[in-house]
């Protein structure tokens, strides 16, 4: 018997081939299998139920709020945009920027944290840093202080003596009356 199946396939049990038989013969139906979608692989939400895939930042009365990636968001109406609520808000997501899938979410989640601890540690570091440069700082000030007291200390002080001529005029200048004094005009 032979089967049609794009090309012409013939079996021989024994009879001789005959070319017309094969051709005249109508093409066996292909058998038909209906296409179930194979069931989703990974952890998924139940209907409803997402998740932030990134930070989100939510408009309250008293201010701006900030949902972190991995928050638990739960559709309120669907549509672009998607209004969801985080249990105490209601604000707009895009699809973009949620999901029901629990291990992306987990993932979001933690990497989130990550990020956090690796600012809270730059942070951290950045203030034990400045604390030393301003130890650093207030010690290099009261060494350049002592060296100035030092030197002042060393600096024999002026007397009245060792200016001489030049103190005695300008003590001339000064007295009323005198090398043009109080009542000297400027012209």
């Amino acid at each position: 018997m032979a089967a049609y199946v794009g090309c012409v396939v013939w079996q021989n049990y024994g009879r001789k081939y005959n070319p017309e038989a094969v051709i005249d013969q109508p093409a066996a139906a292909p058998e038909v299998v209906a296409a179930v979608p194979p069931a989703p692989a990974g952890n998924f939400a139940p209907e409803g139920v997402y998740f932030l895939l990134e930070r989100v930042s939510v408009m309250t009365d008293s201010g701006v709020i900030g949902d972190p990636p991995g928050t638990k968001v739960t559709l309120v109406k669907a549509g672009p945009p998607m209004r969801v609520t985080d249990g105490k808000n209601e604000f707009d997501v895009t699809p973009a920027q949620v999901t029901n899938d629990l291990d992306a979410a987990t993932r979001v989640f933690y990497a989130d944290q990550a990020a956090l601890a690796q600012i809270n540690s730059m942070n951290a570091m950045r203030a034990q840093q400045a604390r030393e440069a301003s130890k650093q700082h207030e010690a290099e000030s009261k060494a350049w202080t002592a060296q100035q007291l030092a030197r002042a200390a060393a600096t024999p002080t002026p007397t009245s003596s060792s200016f001489g001529a030049l103190d005695q005029g300008a003590q001339a200048v000064n007295q009323p009356g005198v090398g043009g004094g109080y009542r000297s005009r400027i012209h």
